[in-house]
């Protein structure tokens, strides 16, 4: 009741909260009888009070995204009532409500680190709903948690820092926060921290950290203020990463053999509590890895067990304890690169020795990796020198241009990189050069010889003569000449001489001499000439029989025969065998004048010189009787000085002796005057000249003369021909028609010049006939032609054979190469002559140097010969001779017996294959010189007689034809052809090749002697007897006529042309002989 009714309000207190009320209002008026007006106007009122507040309004939790919330009820006293409690939230994003009954809500799907307003209060009933006030402790404000960091991570930088990388937090649904913290904390240390603002970084250093030490290191993204939030651990955190220990110091190798490597250092530095447990040391090679550990308290180790010539790489670091191992910086130092030494080679020996060169090879190391070798050597230490190797498979080297006779201190190593191993070493000598220029020479008159040689370049002690054929002994001597005294006269003596030095000794040097002619025998000291031949004995004049057979030859040939004719008185002492059997220049034998005309009694009857015959040089046969007519010259009366077979006193008794004269010097020519050495035989019977005849028998006898010397002149006039011819025979060419082996220069420089040309074509369709003209009558035509062509070229120097140091290298001394068409080979530095070897190069049908003409080898010049082959880059070798012919050494056996590869000076000769057909043989051989290899074929025609011609032309034809279709089209390079001398045989061959071009090649002419004219303008002598001219002739009649047709299945190159080298051929014993005549004998 409100008593003053001035009120217009009014306050209803202590209701009970959250009540819903029914309020009226109504005027009363006063007492007494009090009444009350009607409702007021608006009427009844229903109003409810406010709830209670929720009360202890707190947060309990919050994530990332939810804010955990509780509160407790409302005061209920006073019948306080209440529905539901309303939950409001706002951010910068919005703001949301909702309602709950429960005293505890959570507010979900929340931004990451956004600041919330929060409020609470009770809510009444309905209806008239009614809010309470803001709980007790409302309104709150609350920020979520960030989303963390992703991807955490650290890596230890060095010993004092450790990166850490994270992603930035996830950003969707409007997530936030300011900036990173980082806590980390030393093992057994205090807890530090690093912010980071920057909320777009991703990385951050800790630095100034403990070396060694292990650290624990969280990440949380931080909300900005206020009510500052931190998320979670970052995903990967926390971590646990630990510093790099400090690096040990001074790390080296201290020594290294075969399989070992030590190493040493200093402990790393311990300031900063640095901290290290251990060293590692790893070493690898190129295939695998090792590792060793080592307790920190040692600063040295061994590593062992390596392979020897293998390099490693070493590391060593220091290493941290567990867990969160980590190891230093590499040491000081290092890593090492270390090759273990290489194992030494062994077994180093000589596999081959000449001159100038030294084969040695060794025996590879056993063990380990080397890349190649190094071979020193030198003959004193200033003067080594060294030849590397870069293949470990290559265990032979040469040492080449050396000094002949030096003896050699060699070694070899193996290295790997730039280490080397230990050196195997030996000694070796080279083989000393052979004498040059050794000659021997006849002591005229004396039964000696004279030796005499040049000293070789290189180092020598002494030189060891040998006499062959029951000479002396061995001479020793340190000079460069000697005599061979005692020999027998007329004997043809082998001598040798080789160089020695040390150990070593020369390659023989041979030299044939024939001693000088002697005193000739009698093959019957007692026997007596015949009786005159029967029937002619006359009154002046007999005639007797010269038997030749009564002397023997064995001291020397015999010069001339002598019939010494006695007018016989039995008071007289009878001549014996034996007397005046030395007839000297100026001290001759009496003549028919001296002693017919003589006043001394004792002078009239001695032996005077009747008759004299001289054994002819023709190449007919000898007969071994000769008839000598004594007495058949009426004009002595006038002949003082000269020796005449005067008439003889008639019915007068008379003896002869027949006197045998060897020459002193026949062998070769004597620089004094002629010495004869004379024999006689016993005497003859008495013989009486008929009495002088009646004038009847005069006349008779004087017809009969005048008939006989009809006869004589006929017969003397055939017979001067005949000698004539075989004059030409012998005399066209160094040698005779019959291809006899003396080999002379029959020409002086004053002889006339032949024409620069000579030429003679014939057509082909008149060959056959030309042919057989020109053979009629002994061929004296071609003997003719042949002569014409002697001088050709002749004037010509040859100066370079001549030279002291070439004289050695020629075979005969009168077949030499013209200086201006020689071939000549590379020098050799500081070698005089080295470019010389007895060859010219010969023009063929398709090029001027299409051939080379060569001497065949000899002992000392195989391996210029094989030079010339490997500069000329030759690929066929044709050889028309036989090392031995007939007993004789034509060529020296210049390739090898087998299959066994054979050094020729630089240039090694391995014969691949070899062939024996029944006509020449076929080889293949390589020739290897450095790293280039070459193929070389080597054709030998083995069926040329010697002292001759092949009896029919098919053979040499069907060669020919054979070596032709072997040399390729395009072939720039000469063919070389040699035989003995190189010009007889080998001159054949190079015109017969020409030739069969010429007709093959559809040529209607052929000039046979304008090509030997060519080829003897190229080389002397070429096509070097008559007998060869008459060959080839007789070759291109056969071709022209079909004759020079193979028999059926006879084809050369039909069937497979090699077999299998045979491994058992040894040489024969007598092709080793050096035959060397400076008087110069040849037979080709």
């Amino acid at each position: 009741m409100i008593d003053n009714p001035s009120t217009t309000s009014f306050t209803l207190a202590e209701l009970s909260p959250g009540v819903l009320y029914s309020i009226s209002l109504v005027a009363v008026s006063a007492e007494p009888n009090p009444t009350e007006s009607a409702e007021a106007a608006g009427g009844t009122l229903t109003v409810r009070t406010n709830p209670n507040a929720p009360e202890d309004f707190a947060v309990t939790s919050f994530t990332t995204t939810t804010i955990e919330l509780s509160w407790d009820a409302p005061d209920s006293g006073s019948s306080a009532t209440f529905d539901k409690y309303r939950v409001t939230y706002s951010s910068e994003h919005g703001n949301q409500t909702q309602d709950t009954t429960s005293t505890s809500f959570s507010l979900t799907g929340l931004s990451p680190g956004v600041l919330y307003n929060i409020s609470l209060k009770s809510v009444s009933h309905d209806p008239s709903l009614t809010v309470s006030a803001e709980a007790a402790g409302g309104p709150l404000t609350v920020r979520t948690m960030p989303n963390p960091p992703k991807s955490f991570t650290g890596v230890t930088v060095n010993t004092t820092t450790i990166r850490l990388t994270w992603a930035v937090p996830d950003s969707a649904n409007n997530a936030t926060f300011d900036k990173y913290r980082i806590t980390y904390t030393p093992s057994g240390g205090t807890e530090q921290t690093k912010e980071v603002t920057d909320p777009a970084a991703t990385s951050a250093n800790l630095e100034e950290l403990f070396p060694g030490v292990q650290y624990t290191i969280s990440l949380v993204a931080v909300s900005a203020e206020p009510n500052l939030t931190v998320s979670q651990e970052a995903e990967g955190g926390p971590l646990t990463v630990r510093t790099n220990p400090n690096a040990p110091k001074t790390f080296a190798m201290t020594s290294k053999d075969e399989t070992t490597i030590s190493l040493s250092w200093a402990a790393p530095d311990s300031d900063n509590n640095a901290t290290f447990a251990k060293y590692r040391i790893t070493y690898t090679n190129s295939t695998d890895s090792y590792v060793e550990e080592v307790d920190k308290s040692t600063t040295s180790t061994t590593l062992t067990r390596l392979s020897p010539g293998v390099q490693y790489t070493i590391s060593l670091v220091s290493v941290s304890a567990e867990p969160s191992l980590t190891v230093s910086q590499e040491a000081e130092g290092g890593p090492l690169t270390v090759r273990t030494k290489a194992d030494k080679p062994t077994d180093l020996r000589e596999s081959f020795v000449n001159t100038t060169a030294i084969n040695v090879t060794w025996a590879k190391p056993d063990l380990g990796q080397f890349d190649g070798y190094v071979v020193s050597y030198g003959s004193s230490p200033s003067d080594m020198k060294n030849i590397t190797i870069d293949d470990e498979n290559v265990n032979v080297t040469t040492l080449s241009d050396l000094i002949p006779g030096e003896l050699y201190d060699i070694s070899v190593l193996a290295y790997s990189a730039n280490v080397e191993s230990e050196s195997d070493y030996t000694q070796v000598r080279t083989i000393p050069e052979s004498p040059v220029g050794f000659n021997c020479t006849m002591v005229e008159r004396e039964h000696r010889i004279d030796l005499i040689w040049t000293r070789p370049v290189g180092v020598l002690n002494n030189y060891d003569v040998t006499p062959g054929q029951n000479g002396e002994g061995n001479i020793e001597t340190a000079e460069t000449s000697a005599e061979v005294n005692g020999l027998d006269p007329n004997t043809q003596y082998t001598f040798t001489v080789v160089t020695v030095s040390g150990n070593r000794r020369s390659a023989e040097v041979t030299a044939r001499c024939k001693t000088d002619t002697g005193l000739p025998g009698l093959t019957n000291t007692s026997a007596k000439p015949p009786d005159p031949l029967e029937g002619t004995l006359g009154t002046s004049s007999f005639t007797v029989l010269l038997d030749t057979s009564l002397f023997d030859d064995s001291s020397g040939p015999l010069q001339v025969y002598n019939v010494l004719i006695q007018e016989y008185n039995k008071e007289q002492q009878q001549m014996q065998s034996g007397d005046d059997i030395v007839i000297e220049h100026g001290g001759k034998l009496l003549s028919w004048y001296s002693v017919r005309k003589s006043d001394d009694r004792d002078t009239r009857y001695k032996f005077y010189k009747a008759a004299e015959f001289i054994p002819g040089t023709s190449n007919r046969r000898r007969r071994n009787i000769e008839e000598i007519p004594i007495g058949d010259n009426s004009t002595c009366e006038n002949e003082a000085d000269v020796y005449c077979n005067g008439r003889l006193k008639p019915n007068t008794q008379y003896k002869y002796v027949l006197q045998g004269c060897t020459k002193s010097c026949a062998n070769n020519p004597c620089n004094s005057d002629d010495l004869y050495y004379c024999r006689e035989t016993q005497p003859s019977e008495i013989i009486k000249t008929a009495e002088e005849p009646s004038p009847i028998g005069l006349i008779i006898g004087v017809v009969v003369g005048v008939l006989a010397a009809i006869a004589l002149i006929a017969g003397g006039i055939f017979w001067y021909r005949r000698k004539n011819k075989k004059s030409r025979d012998s005399s066209n060419g160094p040698v005779g028609r019959e291809n006899r082996s003396f080999v002379m220069e029959e020409y002086s420089n004053n002889q006339p010049k032949v024409p620069r040309v000579l030429n003679k074509p014939i057509k082909l369709t008149d060959f056959v006939k030309y042919h057989t003209d020109m053979s009629r009558d002994s061929e004296y035509q071609y003997s003719e032609e042949y002569e014409k062509l002697k001088h050709v070229g002749t004037e010509q120097s040859r100066n370079a054979a001549s030279l002291p140091e070439n004289v050695g290298k020629n075979r005969y001394t009168n077949i030499l190469p013209y200086d201006n068409t020689r071939t000549k080979l590379a020098a050799i530095d500081d070698v005089e002559g080295s470019d010389y070897i007895n060859a010219c190069y010969m023009p063929g049908y398709s090029s001027k140097r299409e051939f080379i003409a060569s001497q065949g080898p000899l002992p000392g010049t195989k391996d210029d010969f094989w030079r010339m082959v490997w500069e000329q880059n030759t690929s066929i070798i044709v050889m028309v001779t036989q090392c031995v012919e007939k007993g004789r050494v034509k060529c020296d056996h210049y390739w090898p017996y087998d299959n066994e590869p054979v050094y020729y000076g630089d240039i090694i000769v391995h014969m691949v294959n070899e062939s024996v057909l029944p006509e020449w043989t076929v080889r293949d051989f390589t020739l290897q010189h450095g790293n280039e290899t070459r193929t070389v074929r080597h054709l030998n025609f083995t069926v040329w007689p010697d002292h001759g011609v092949p009896d029919t032309t098919i053979s040499l034809l069907k060669f020919v034809r054979t070596v032709r279709g072997l040399i390729p089209q395009d072939n720039k390079n000469p063919v070389i052809v040699h035989c003995s001398a190189g010009v007889g045989r080998t001159g054949t061959f190079i015109a017969l090749d020409r030739l069969l071009q010429d007709i093959e090649d559809g040529h209607d002419k052929v000039d046979i002697f304008g090509i030997v004219s060519e080829m003897r303008k190229h080389r002397v002598f070429m096509v070097q007897t008559e007998a060869q001219y008459i060959f080839i002739h007789q070759a291109v009649s056969d071709v022209l006529q079909g004759k020079d047709k193979e028999p059926e299945g006879a084809a050369a190159m039909d069937e497979p042309l090699y077999e299998n080298v045979n491994m058992g051929r040894q040489p024969p014993e007598n092709e080793a002989i050096y035959v060397l005549n400076q008087q110069g004998t040849s037979t080709i």
